[in-house]
């Protein structure tokens, strides 16, 4: 078995709806000129975030608020690898919500295939319209965002689309940037835990005493 049959097997095992609009990172995005200024306004709002919290609550604000979604969900986590340290889920009425039963064949296909996902809706089955995108920075993939519209609303189209993989981007960067700077002040604190103990130990031994 070859490296591609397994990752075709576990897409298999991870299907979506037909009619599902898929991209890669390396393919082109576009952004319509009237929509500019909002997305520049949107990043700096999000430059602004303190910590992830506050970053997960504005994404979710957004995906509802932006794309004009019914439920969002956003997970996220400071490696690329493992289960998410941070989830929220919320509906337009502002309900707490859970991830979606399908959300694991997102979760898959953003995270370990790290493809972008645009689903029609599906008037038979009164199955929604959807987008997911992973969060991808140079630590890796760190995170989804998640999106559905309620059933019966206009489907989402590869334009919605570009539009989310764009604020994915700058979500990340914010994440990847508080990431580092946990990290960083964590292995600040360790070093002068090191020093001191250190200080204590050349103290109390007994070699040095005069």
């Amino acid at each position: 078995t070859t490296v591609l049959d397994e990752t075709a097997a576990k897409l298999r095992a991870h299907p979506l709806r037909p009619g599902a609009l898929v991209k890669k990172p390396k393919d082109p995005v576009s952004l319509a000129g009237d929509r500019i200024a909002r997305f520049a306004a949107l990043n700096r709002t999000i430059h602004a975030c303190p910590d992830i919290p506050h970053l997960i609550d504005l994404a979710i604000d957004t995906l509802l608020n932006e794309f004009t979604g019914r439920r969002a969900y956003v997970g996220a986590r400071r490696n690329n690898y493992g289960g998410f340290e941070f989830e929220q889920g919320r509906n337009i009425e502002g309900k707490t919500v859970t991830a979606p039963a399908d959300f694991p064949n997102y979760q898959y296909r953003c995270l370990d295939a790290a493809q972008h996902i645009c689903i029609p809706a599906q008037s038979a089955s009164e199955s929604p319209s959807l987008m997911a995108v992973p969060l991808s920075c140079a630590r890796g993939k760190l995170g989804i965002l998640y999106v559905e519209r309620k059933a019966g609303a206009p489907s989402f189209n590869a334009d919605d689309l570009d539009r989310l993989v764009l604020c994915a981007s700058a979500f990340a960067a914010r994440l990847e940037h508080i990431v580092t700077g946990q990290i960083e002040t964590q292995e600040s604190v360790q070093s002068g835990q090191h020093t001191f103990l250190r200080e204590i130990q050349t103290r109390m031994d007994p070699t040095t005493v005069p």
